[in-house]
């Protein structure tokens, strides 16, 4: 798992991307940069400093802060939506 200490931030059109989801409360299913896969609701877009986290409540009620620049892929599951899948750029090390 990455650290905070190691966050760099993401492009404008990614957060975007991200800020779309909350605001449609898309169902959606990400992919990390380690791998991992998690599912459910995008509901919030949270600044912690020194890193951003997409917020996420899964089909039990619990949420699970996800660091934007750890997630490379979103399938957005709900109908109708604005945007297909999006994967994200790779942020560049600081």
């Amino acid at each position: 798992m990455a650290r905070e200490a190691d966050y760099v931030p993401i492009s404008c059109a990614d957060y975007e991307t991200f800020e779309i989801a909350c605001m449609d409360r898309y169902d959606v299913e990400l992919t990390t940069r380690d791998g991992r896969r998690v599912v459910g609701k995008a509901v919030d877009l949270a600044v912690r400093p020194p890193a951003e986290f997409l917020v996420i409540r899964h089909d039990d009620g619990t949420s699970e802060d996800i660091r934007v620049d750890q997630v490379r892929y979103m399938a957005v599951l709900s109908r109708p939506r604005r945007f297909d899948d999006h994967t994200f750029a790779t942020p560049d090390s600081a």
